[in-house]
């Protein structure tokens, strides 16, 4: 059972804060961003169950959404989430990065180099090809609905041009989309917890041990 989550913030550009919640899980961290538009409600139940899984899971709010500071913009995507991967990892060590629609838009540029060498991307929107090839690499799991021909396509895309190792997950027949289609069906998270766990932790755990021997050293 996953501890009870308490809230947190992080400061972003120009001192804009964003907020949101933490499960203090001694876990791997996961960071998860909503949608533009949306808030961490938008998630429902499933950062909470992820964090029941053994992760340390951070649910932030971009700039003007919920309880965050700033005004709604969906150029400042990207900097919110830059700030919140460098920010954490530098607590918790590297981490998982969860993010749906525009918001995995503005993750292609957060990769392994900047703290996140994990991400699940759900329903990720179409973009330039030179866009994402100039991304950040990273081990990404792009997902989307089989009977979704537009939202497939895109992911297909991203699948295709995104830096590092990718794989694509299709649910058959399903014409959801962003949170609707990542709790569509049980297994998806238990598929995503998977994922975390056989290529997040051992990168989290190797940092964990370089920092404690670093203070070894030092004490």
């Amino acid at each position: 059972m996953s501890e009870a989550p308490v809230p947190v913030e992080v400061v972003g550009s120009e001192g804009v804060r964003l907020r949101g919640l933490e499960w203090p899980v001694a876990g791997p961290p996961v960071i998860f961003v909503h949608d533009f538009g949306g808030d961490l409600d938008q998630w429902g139940p499933l950062t909470a169950r992820l964090a029941a899984s053994g992760f340390r899971v951070i649910s932030l709010e971009l700039s003007g959404h919920g309880l965050s500071d700033g005004e709604p913009d969906p150029r400042s995507i990207a900097l919110d989430v830059g700030v919140m991967v460098a920010q954490a990892s530098r607590l918790w060590g590297p981490l998982g990065l969860v993010t749906c629609g525009e918001s995995a838009r503005g993750s292609v540029g957060t990769g392994a180099a900047s703290g996140a060498p994990v991400h699940v991307l759900i329903s990720p929107p179409a973009m330039p090809v030179e866009f994402m090839k100039a991304g950040e690499r990273a081990l990404r799991i792009m997902m989307a609905g089989g009977g979704d021909a537009e939202g497939h396509a895109a992911a297909k895309s991203t699948h295709d041009h995104l830096p590092g190792q990718r794989m694509l997950m299709t649910l058959s027949g399903a014409t959801e989309r962003g949170v609707a289609l990542a709790g569509l069906r049980p297994s998806i998270l238990e598929d995503m917890a998977q994922f975390f766990r056989l290529y997040l932790a051992p990168i989290n755990m190797a940092w964990i041990k370089q920092k404690e021997a670093e203070s070894t050293e030092t004490s």
